[in-house]
This record gives C-alpha cells, structure tokens and sequence, in this order.
C-alpha cells in the first residue's frame, strides 16, 4: 500500500482554506472558517434593570455555514476585556469571514474592528441586522465587504458556496464596485422558513439570568434561551426598521417545528423563553392555536414564557389562553398617550381595551410592561409630565413602566425625515447614542442631559407614587409567588 503526502500549503493560501489532518486515517480535510461577531451593549434602562441578549439572528447564521460545511466561531464583545483583546483573538482564530451582528448602537465599534482585521490580514468581512439592512449605505465603508438587506437563510449559504468569488445575482446582498452601491434587493419577497434549522445554542448565554422582571425569578431559573415564533409586523410605525426587511409583511412559523425546538430547549434545562418577536398576538388565531399546543404537548408545565404583544389584536380571551401556556410577562408598545405623537408616529393604541388586558393581567398574575417613549419633536416638558401624570389619573397600573428616549434608528421614515432637515446629522459619533437611552437627534426643547434627567426624574415618580404603591401591593397580594421577582430585581416593597 501507497501513501501519499502531497504539500497543501500553497493549494491552501490560495483558496483562503484552513486545514485539518487526521493522523490516525491520513487524510486531509479542508474547511473554511467563518466568525460570528456580537457586539451588543448591555446598557441600563431608567429604572436600573439590564439583561443580557441572546444573539439570536447571529447563531442562525453559524448553524448555516456549519451546514455548509464551514467551521465555525463566536466571538462576543461582551466576554472580552476591551476590544483589542477580542480583535486579536479574531485574528489569531484565523477566520476566512467574519459576519457581524450590527445594529445602530454598535455600528462604529463594527467598522472600527473590521477595519483593523482587514489591515492585519486579507479576511472578508460581512455585516447584517435589522439597521444595516434597511440602510446598507450607513456601514459600506471599505473595511466592509457585503451586507445582507434580507433574510440570512436567503443569501448566505449561496454567498458562502461560491466563495470566494463575489456572487453576482443573489438577492438581498449590497457591496461596492467601482465605487458605487450595488444592491439587489428583494424586501418581502422571502420564501416560507425552513424547519430544520436550529441556531446554535452556546451555553453561555443558556445560562445568563434575565433579570428585567420577569417570572420566575432569576434565583428560580435554571435556563434562558431566545425563540422566534414569527417574523415581521403589518404596521408601519414611524420609528420601527423592520419594514427595511420584511416589507409590511408577517411570516407564520410552522408550530410543531416550534414546540420542537422549544422541547429541545426544556431538554437543556430552560425553563424561561424569551419569544423575541415583534408581535407574538398580530394573528389571534396563530397566537390561540399555539397556545393550545403548547398546553395538550404538556411542554408548558414548569416552563414560563415571555412575549410581546399589541393592544390592538390581543384580547382578554387570547390573554387567558397565553397565561395557561405559560406567558407570565407580556410588554405592549404604547409607546405614548399623547394624540399628536400617535399621528406622528403612525400608531394606533386601543386604549379601552389596553384597560382591559391590564385587568386581565392584573387578575391572573401576568408581569404587563409598557414601553413608552419620550423626546418626539413636538413635545415639551410640560407635554411630558402632563402625559405620565395621566397614566396614573386614568388608573394605568403597568408592573413595569419602561420610559425609554425616542431614537430615530437608520432605515425608519423618521431617520430618513431627519436627513433631510438636518442634512449634517447624524454625525459619526452620533450612532454611539443610538440606545433609545439618549437624545440622538437636534430637538428644539431638549438637550440630551435634560430630557435624559427628566425621563430618569418620572420613571422614579411613577414608581414611588401613590397608586403605584397601592396597586402594587395589592397585586402582590392576589400573586405571592411574584414577590421574589421584584424584590430580586431591585424593587423596594417596604
């Protein structure tokens, strides 16, 4: 018998390829190598409560380029001491692509490391993500090779198959050439997902508490994991970028495929789910059907859910069914109760039967949090303070009040309206703010130091008020077993 050593290395170098030889059979296996790259910013919200994300779209795409037959890395900022520290270990991992997960927030920390691999070695690098693509434009820079404006399942297992040469006709992928944009995109065209695909599951994050008031509390949980359930929204608010890449347009995902992964996920020791979809109640009927699944798979027993859900399309009923299988925290998107910025923003709130979910949660022991936004154009300080006084006169009681700063995100109708009155804006810093915890955009009222001491100033009002007090305590008293979640997320209950 023959054997036959050839050298590789030139073979190699050439088509960018690392390399793995087995001694025991003596043969060569040749891989390429792609990097996942989180760059998320844990920031506080004005009632002190963080959390760690799950990057969720990013572990997608690592389960693609392993199924393509890649070896793959993640690399997450947040599990290094600063940034050079993580861009030598990119460089030393010796990658042949490195996908980044970017949003506003983390766009400059993206280019700033892309950049620096592209000067230490030939690697091509990709961005995707809900802002870069709705508005590529903003992170085609030269250390930027491609950036994905759809549906990852889409575009990258072709874009890895015919590396390293530049595809010419896919769909949904930007890059430059001769110095000018090219993007062939496709917005809401995207075929049904596919229902053998799994993101990989890093234990790190299964492990990370959530520690946003939730149920159970983060001393009770033994597992945390992100899930989609369906993709896209067919409302067009003003501030929101998801149009960028589904199109008013949402995609249902196949239930048993879900309740799949979810039994994976219990197998894992999770026992809370955070379902990260836009809208988990914009189709009641999907919603319903879901709910029941989970509760006759048995699956729901000794596993508790988190969700979002709209006061236009979630109802009492809906409310009891979600409970039964397990959701007990739910956040709508009120976003505001002042007319003129409803209008502005293209919102519609049902405020009677916002009353009525709150009612509902409050009577089974559901955790409701309200996402309201402060420091759109219009509004004064006496329009805001006016506006959160009325929440507590009119009887609102929301477990979880989150005042958050309107931030007008790339690819929106909001940030394309700014561009154009302030044609210097944003300027290169000014993405650093984009964290919904600043004032990223000129106002004619507010600096970002006043409206930001404002919105910490009625946060604290809105919890150390009568009425909040009063509710609070009664709630507790209806639902016991939900007083270790307040008091292990900061809450003072004496």
């Amino acid at each position: 018998m023959f054997k036959l050593y050839i050298n590789l290395s030139h073979f190699v170098s050439f088509f960018k390829k690392k390399v793995y030889v087995s001694n025991k059979y003596y043969f060569t296996v040749i891989k390429m190598k792609y990097a996942g790259i989180s760059l998320s910013k844990i920031s506080k919200n004005a009632d002190g409560l963080t959390h760690g994300d799950e990057p969720l779209g990013l572990l997608y795409t690592l389960a693609m380029a392993d199924e393509a037959g890649w070896e793959t890395e993640l690399f997450d900022l947040s599990r290094f001491s600063s940034k050079s520290e993580l861009i030598k270990a990119i460089y030393d991992s010796n990658p042949d692509i490195v996908g980044f997960s970017v949003d506003d927030l983390s766009r400059n920390d993206a280019l700033e490391i892309a950049k620096n691999l592209k000067e230490r070695r030939d690697i091509t690098t990709l961005f995707g993500g809900y802002h870069p693509s709705a508005c590529p434009e903003i992170v085609l820079k030269n250390e930027v090779d491609y950036v994905i404006t759809g549906e990852a399942e889409e575009v990258l297992p072709q874009l890895l198959g015919s590396f390293p040469q530049r595809p010419t006709t896919l769909e949904n992928l930007a890059y430059e050439e001769d110095g000018r944009l090219q993007l062939t995109r496709k917005i809401g065209r995207s075929k049904r997902r596919r229902v053998d695909i799994r993101p990989f599951r890093d234990e790190h994050y299964l492990r990370q508490k959530e520690y946003t008031l939730t149920f159970p509390a983060p001393s009770d949980q033994t597992g945390v994991a992100q899930l989609v359930i369906n993709r896209g929204c067919v409302y067009a608010c003003k501030f929101c970028s998801s149009a960028g890449i589904y199109g008013k347009r949402f995609s249902k995902r196949n239930i048993e495929d879900a309740l799949d992964e979810i039994r994976e996920l219990k197998e894992r020791d999770v026992n809370l789910m955070i379902i990260n979809d836009l809208d988990l109640t914009l189709n009641k009927e999907f919603a319903e059907r879901f709910s029941q699944r989970l509760i006759e798979s048995g699956l729901s027993e000794n596993l508790y859910f988190e969700a979002l859900g709209n006061t236009l399309t979630t109802t009492p009923k809906l409310l009891e069914s979600l409970y039964q299988a397990g959701v007990r925290k739910i956040g709508y998107g009120v976003e505001s109760i002042n007319p003129q910025v409803l209008k502005f923003i293209n919102k519609k709130v049902d405020q009677k039967n916002l009353r009525s979910l709150l009612d509902v949660g409050k009577k089974l022991g559901i955790l409701t949090s309200s996402f309201y936004q402060i420091g759109y154009p219009m509004e004064t300080e006496d329009s805001i303070r006016r506006n959160i006084q009325e929440l507590t006169d009119s009887g609102l009681f929301f477990p979880r009040l989150r005042l958050v700063i309107a931030t007008p995100t790339s690819g929106t109708p909001w940030h394309d309206q700014l561009k154009r009155e302030f044609p210097w804006w944003p300027h290169e810093e000014d993405w650093d703010i984009f964290d919904t915890q600043h004032l990223a955009y000129p106002h004619a009222h507010f600096s970002d130091e006043s409206l930001r001491s404002l919105r910490d100033e009625l946060q604290l009002s809105y919890y150390q008020s009568d009425f909040y007090r009063r509710e609070l305590a009664k709630f507790l008293e209806e639902h016991p077993e939900l007083e270790k979640s307040f008091v292990e997320c900061g809450w003072d209950l004496k």
